[in-house]
């Protein structure tokens, strides 16, 4: 699937630029935790978020690494990074409209009103297809499939509002929308979800907006403005299909705002 063949791109971009650390000429059965740990924290000291991710595929790799035979004891076992919980970005109905006026192409200009308004990631976005929708119960069923596995591996439920319904049925008007399974489609074919992200990310410069903002900024949004309306964090958690409701915390703080609030208009 696409989301594998970027995870494993990612691998062997991380693997490259270790080598590149440590030196070409190491045999992978010299490579030591103190070698391991250098390499790590030099790029913490840069940025903290990609330590954390190129730690793991290189734990994975190397694990690999021991199940084929080559070493016996993986280098990155026990290194621990402390990554600061930052509450997550999120834009408001205006400054989405912003970033959609500034784009050109009206499939794409759905593709960020519909992630707006469900909260959907973007793999999932581009692999849902018209047999994943009910339109008598007005639901979306995010579902695991033979092409497709959602990030939890857990399928979930999503109601399908006003804006959705709009945007659907007007794809649905358009006969040649119609020649694909998916949904969101050039001339049959499902979008390429990394070209989809960047053309998101230059209507968001072009807008003059901030450049913590991302596609996945779209699905925060969802849940920020769902949780400031009063939704609890366990309707959050089902909506957004996280496996734990730990993940969906990070929200809670905008619950205490909203309190906060309702109680001023008391004063």
């Amino acid at each position: 699937t696409t989301l594998f063949r970027s995870s494993q791109r990612m691998s062997v971009s991380v693997l490259e630029k270790f080598k590149e650390f440590i030196g070409s000429d190491v045999l992978i059965k010299n490579i030591n935790k103190n070698m391991a740990e250098s390499f790590i924290l030099s790029t913490y000291q840069r940025a903290k978020y990609n330590a954390a991710l190129q730690l793991r595929h290189l734990k994975a790799a190397f694990n690999k690494a021991i199940e084929w035979g080559y070493i016996e004891k993986n280098p990155f076992k026990g290194i621990k990074l402390r990554i600061p919980e930052n509450n997550p970005t999120f834009i408001t109905k205006e400054e989405l409209n912003t970033i959609v006026d500034k784009e050109k192409d009206i499939l794409l200009k759905n593709i960020y009103l519909f992630a707006f308004n469900t909260g959907m990631r973007l793999s999932e976005i581009m692999n849902l297809e018209w047999s994943d929708l009910d339109l008598t119960q007005n639901i979306i069923r995010v579902r695991n499939k033979e092409s497709f596995t959602t990030k939890s591996k857990r399928e979930r439920v999503i109601p399908i509002g006003k804006v959705v319904l709009e945007i659907l049925n007007s794809i649905k008007e358009n006969p040649e929308n119609m020649n694909s399974n998916y949904i969101f489609n050039r001339a049959g074919e499902r979008l390429n979800g990394v070209s989809v992200s960047k053309k998101y990310k230059k209507c968001v410069r072009l807008a003059n907006l901030s450049e913590s903002i991302h596609f996945h900024t779209l699905r925060h949004s969802f849940a920020s403005h769902l949780v400031q309306r009063g939704t609890s964090l366990y309707i959050l958690q089902k909506l957004l299909g996280h496996s734990q409701i730990s993940i969906t915390q990070k929200y809670s703080h905008l619950n205490q705002e909203s309190m906060n609030q309702a109680i001023l208009m008391l004063d």
